[in-house]
Parts: structure tokens; sequence; C-alpha cells
């Protein structure tokens, strides 16, 4: 019959015979036990829980920004109490992966008449419990903030459980946290200074310090040991410069020294502290940039060239922060000799990054103050432009990376410019009568710096009402006179007296079909123009204009050496003619304008319709000197325009 009775009623049954017991053997505590047991068990099976605590459902470990490591539970209903039970957390920390692990910190309640948690921690170490948010808080002693996730960092077993007597029976429910938790800090993986278990790398098997030992004195660009080989010399004295400025702090003996082999500088990182092997290879990220962008520096050719150099330097700026922090971080390339980077190591075992990371952009930073202190400054997009009232201002910028960093910052703001300036009267090529000559206030020299800690990028000057063709030199020089930067432009201006008295030519400037050759090319000398037109037959038939010209001649005011004498000259066909010599141009001038006005048409000096012939020619000249210095981005200061459309 018995074999037919439900699960509920056997346990109604058993419940029945443990009364008996009770009753009947009421004074062996071990039966009795025993028998709460066996009635607790049976109770639960059908439903009915004598002894209650709460089921925990999941345990969540965090690290807070206020330095501390705390574990969250949560329960199988709202509003549970640990004041009502016994209740435990306990810590378990060790600091590298392949550490023995220990607990370092327990907090519990004992029961209702303890109500304040009593911790029980190793040295350096508190713990306690926040009921209210189901928390517990494990510390380490001594620091606040983020000071202490570095002493925290590491990998964590948490166990909660919840415990409860009554009489002779004992329940507990128990989560441990499945995977164990671990967290990692900036300073945690940067001094690394043991392998990690399934690293193979060749560069310490993750092992950060030591990789950065082998970093320092290897060009991940250029190969193992060294610098790009053709420019050996750049990386050797980069390593003094480092070197330089690495020991002006107290270092370990030789740490940080540099030591000759063949050809290349390397440094002494023997005795070197895991810190200062940190500190020295951040500081040679400047040198994974400069041994590139100085080396680039030999194959700028062109403006071109030096386009794309701005461009690639952000892309190198990039590398070389890359390359530094190659121990921590995988370069992400199918290069087995690479360091794998510690860091996607720990991801592996399931690590957490925590607190903040700055070492990137340390080292950005490092590198745009290197480009703004290391870097030589350019000169780009210098202007000169003339302004009305015979004035020139001058223009430019400093050459910038693709993210706006000025290259060569700080040494233009503590160097100056020189500013020198030329004048050569005529556009056309330099002879013995169109000599380049410096001005007599130049050069000028200014700070590099202005109000305010502004760079200078502008200068004004006045030509003295001088016409003609203005060039400029701009160099940027050091504390000293050594040259950093040089730039040159040009500029012009022409007034109506620099049209009437043009000389020498300019280039791509011809006029075809005047005067005597009317096949052929005349060049833009309206000076030449003009003696061409004086020009008389030294015959009788020539008489006539003679005598006109020499009348005009002698009402011009000109130099002794301005002479109308027998010439026989290429066109002349062999013929002996009259024409000026050793006239300056003005003197010529004034001679052409009176031999107009003696012919009754002084309209024709300034091109105004109708035309003599040999003013006409004189005229078109005239005219294609204004459009050529026009297109040629000349300042025009005429007061008597309009008549070249016309011509």
């Amino acid at each position: 019959m018995a074999e037919g009775l439900s699960f509920t009623a056997k346990g109604i049954v058993a419940i029945v015979i443990v009364v008996i017991l009770i009753v009947f053997y009421g004074r062996a505590p071990g039966i009795v036990q025993a028998a709460t047991e066996t009635v607790d068990r049976n109770l639960e099976a059908v439903g009915i829980n004598i002894i209650d605590i709460p089921k925990i459902l999941s345990l969540t470990p965090r690290v807070e920004p206020d330095g501390s490591v705390t574990v969250t539970w949560k329960l199988n209903r709202d509003g549970q109490k640990i004041e009502d039970q016994y209740f435990k957390a306990v810590f378990s920390y060790k600091k590298y992966p392949d550490d023995p692990i220990n607990d370092v910190c327990t907090v519990k309640h004992i029961d209702k008449s303890t109500p304040d948690p009593k911790s029980v921690p190793k040295p350096d170490w508190t713990c306690s419990v926040d009921n209210g948010k189901s928390t517990a808080i494990l510390k380490r002693e001594g620091c606040t903030g983020p000071d202490c996730l570095d002493k925290l960092a590491g990998l964590y077993k948490i166990d909660v459980s919840f415990e409860k007597k009554e009489g002779y029976t004992t329940r507990k429910d128990e989560m441990e946290t499945d995977p164990p938790f671990a967290f990692y800090t900036e300073k945690y993986v940067e001094l690394l200074d043991r392998p990690l278990l399934g690293c193979y790398d060749g560069w310490g098997n993750c092992n950060v310090a030591w990789c950065k030992k082998l970093l320092v004195n290897y060009n991940l660009a250029g190969g193992a040991q060294g610098g790009l080989p053709t420019y050996l010399g750049l990386r050797k004295n980069l390593v003094v410069d480092v070197s330089n400025d690495f020991k002006v702090k107290p270092r370990s003996a030789q740490c940080g020294d540099v030591k000759s082999v063949g050809p290349l500088n390397y440094f002494n990182v023997d005795s070197c502290t895991k810190e200062e092997i940190d500190e020295l290879n951040k500081m040679v990220a400047r040198i994974r940039l400069l041994e590139t962008a100085n080396s680039a520096e030999y194959n700028l050719k062109s403006e071109d060239d030096y386009k794309n150099y701005l461009n690639q330097l952000d892309f190198w700026k990039k590398t070389a922060v890359k390359y530094t922090m190659s121990c921590t971080k995988s370069l992400g390339r199918v290069i087995t000799t690479d360091p794998k980077g510690a860091e996607g190591e720990l991801a592996k075992f399931g690590w957490q990054r925590a607190g903040d990371f700055k070492r990137e952009a340390e080292v950005r930073s490092e590198l745009d103050r290197v480009l703004k202190e290391k870097v030589k400054p350019a000169i780009v997009n210098l202007r000169a432009e003339a302004l009305e009232g015979y004035k020139i201002s001058l223009g430019w910028s400093l050459a910038k990376t693709p993210d706006g960093l000025v290259l060569g910052e700080e040494r233009v703001k503590k160097g100056s410019y020189k500013i020198s300036h030329f004048r050569t009267r005529w556009a056309g090529a330099i002879t013995t009568e169109n000599q380049k000559t410096e001005r007599p206030k130049s050069p000028y020299s200014m700070k590099g710096e202005g109000s305010g800690g502004i760079i200078v990028t502008s200068f004004a000057t006045d030509a003295g009402e001088l016409t003609g063709k203005h060039e400029f030199e701009v160099k940027i020089l050091d504390g000293g006179s050594n040259e950093l930067a040089i730039a040159k432009a040009s500029t012009g201006m022409f007034d109506d007296s620099y049209i009437e008295t043009y000389k020498g030519g300019i280039d791509g400037c011809v006029t075809k079909g005047l005067g005597k050759d009317p096949k052929g090319l005349h060049e833009c000398n309206v000076y030449g123009q003009k003696r061409e037109e004086l020009k008389a037959l030294a015959t009788p038939a020539g008489d006539k204009q003679k005598e006109r010209v020499k009348e005009a001649q002698s009402k011009s005011s000109v130099k002794p050496s301005c002479k109308y004498e027998i010439v026989n000259e290429a066109g002349d066909l062999f013929i002996p003619h009259y024409a000026f010599n050793g006239c300056e141009p003005e003197e010529l001038d004034r001679i052409w304008k009176n031999y107009l006005i003696s012919l009754g048409s002084a309209d024709d000096y300034d091109c105004i319709l109708p035309l003599r012939s040999d003013a006409k020619n004189v005229c078109i000249i005239k005219r294609q000197v204004v459009n050529t210095l026009t297109a040629k981005g000349w300042k025009e200061l005429r007061v008597k325009k309009g008549w070249e459309n016309d011509v």
C-alpha cells in the first residue's frame, strides 16, 4: 500500500514518524537534529520552506571611478535584508595572471545581534558592505581615486554566500564570479615586467618593460638595429639629442647613455628601471618621426614635393605613435616579427580596461612639440602686392600639417625675419642698363613673435615712388644667423611715366609689323620705338625731319651725352642715319613729345585718335607693355587710361 502513496503523502508520513521520534527520543540531540533536517528537506520537497534564505541569481563585479572594486548581487526577490541571516563576501586577488590567488578581505554579518558588518582584511586592504545597494566593496588602504585603480589592477575571484541557522538546521546559498573578474590600468600594462602565458613574440613574450628595452634601439620602419640606411647620420645625431634631454633628470647609472657601435649610436639600457625605460621609449618617439621627416627633406625638389611632404607628416606622426605604443598595442600588421602587444593578450584572458588611458595622447602631444621645436619652419604662399601710393605689402603663411600644426612654430618665435628688398627698373632681362639693386634700408629685421605671442606674417614698405619690378627675399633666422627658411616673391607697379620711358623689352611681349619692317617682330621697347621713329636719313632727303628733331632736342633740356649723331645700324640698309645715342629714357621721351608738338600733333603723344603713322607705332608698343604688365599682376598707377583700347 505504501508503494501506492503519492510523493506528498510520503512526505506527510515521514513528518509523522519524525514527530513520534522527537516525542520518544527527545533526550537524544543527534537524533533530534537528524530528524529536524529530514523534516526540512521533506517540507522543502513539497514546497514548504521552513528556513527562509534568499537565492542568489547573479553577481556583477565592477571597478569604480573612486578607486574600488565592488560586487553587486541580485536575489530571487526584492527587499531581502542581509541582517536577517549570516552573510559573507570573500575577495581573492592576484596581480598577474600566473600568480597564485589569495584571499585578501572578507566581510560578513554573523546574526541580528551584529548589525554592523565585520571585516577580516589582510594588510593594505579594506572591505565593507552597503546593504541598501546589495553591494560589497573592496578598497586599498592609503590611496584615493584613480591612484587606487593602479594598486587594485589584477584578477579577482569574489564569493558571496547567504546562510541561516534555525535550531539544528543550516541552509546556505552561494555564488562565485565565473569567470573571475580582471582588469588592468594604463600604468599596469605600460610597466608590465613579466611575460604573459601564451604570448610568444620575440619581444619578451609580452613583457612590456623588456620589449621597450629592445624597441628604443630598433627601427620598425627601417629594419633591425638602426635607421634608414641612406641617412644614418640623422639617427646618430637624434640619439644624442634624446639622450641629452633624457639625462636632464637624475637617472640610474649609465641609463640612457649613448654608446657607439660602428656607424650607429645606441642607448645604454642595461641599468634602466622599468619606469626609466618607459619614459625613454616615449622620448624616442621623436626619432621615429624625425628620421623619416628629416630624411625626406633631402628629396624636396619642387613645390609639389613639399606639399606632399606636409601631407605625409601627419601619416609619419601617426606611424611614430603606433611604433611607440607597439609593446602594449598590436601594430595590426601581418608580420610575425612585430610585438604582439600586451593589451591584446590580456583581452584574450577576459581582462578589461579601467581608468583613463592617456599614453597615446601624450605621445602625440610630444610629437606635436617636436614638430614645433625641432623641425625647420617653412614659408609658404609668400605674396607681394603693390598698393596705391607706391606702397608694397608682403604677406605669407607658415607651413602647417593637415591638422593645423605650424612646423617650427617655437623656432620662429625665438628667431627673427630678415627681409631684403631689391628693385629692377624694367621688367625685362638683367643687363648692364637694367641692374637689380638693393634698396637703401634693406635688409629689414623683425622679431618672429609679435604682440600676444602671435607669429608675424606680414610686412609693409614704401617704394619711394619708384616704379618697376620689386623683389623680396624673406628669411627666417634662428636666435643667431643660421637660416631656417627662405622664400621669394616679386611684384611691380607702373604709372604713365613708366610706360612712356619703358626700355628693355619683356619676355613674351612682341608686336608684329611696325614701321620699316612690317613683317618683323618688334619687342616691347617703347624707348627703342621712339628712337626708331626719330631716326632721319643722314642725306639731303632726310634734312627736313633731321632739323625738326634737332629743334625738338634743343627744347628738351638734355645732357651733353644725349647726342643726335650719324649711325649705320642693322635695318638701315647700309645708309647712314641720324639717331640718338647716350640719352636717358626720360630725355628721349621729352624729345619725342616736343617733336610731336612741332608737328602740331600734341594729342598723338597721349595716343588720342586719329594718329600719325609714327605715333601709332609707338602707341602700339605702349599698349603691349600695359597689357603685358597688367597680365603679370603689376599695380597700375596711371592717370591716363583707356587709350590702349582704341589703338
